[in-house]
């Protein structure tokens, strides 16, 4: 258990001192919590446009477009390839 300690505080100093294990394992998740917070604090709701490529055309794609177009998804479109 000792030897576990010992390596566990090696390990912990050793990443404390590592500036850049720092900035990935501390900064960098608190400043995307931040950014996600402010562009998704102040609404209510959040609305999604999706669009559905059937590239393939058969019959199992096909049929499996249909079923999301008949769900109750309200911004779902079909769009086609040229």
């Amino acid at each position: 258990m000792r030897t576990a300690w010992s390596v566990a505080t090696t390990e912990i100093r050793r990443r404390i001192r590592n500036r850049s294990a720092l900035l990935t394992a501390v900064v960098a998740p608190l400043a995307m919590a931040v950014v996600f917070g402010l562009l998704l604090g102040g609404t209510d709701s959040l609305s999604i446009t999706i669009g559905v490529v059937d590239g393939d055309r058969s019959e199992l794609t096909t049929g499996y477009v249909d079923g999301l177009l008949a769900s109750k998804i309200p911004a779902l479109g079909r769009m086609r390839l040229a």
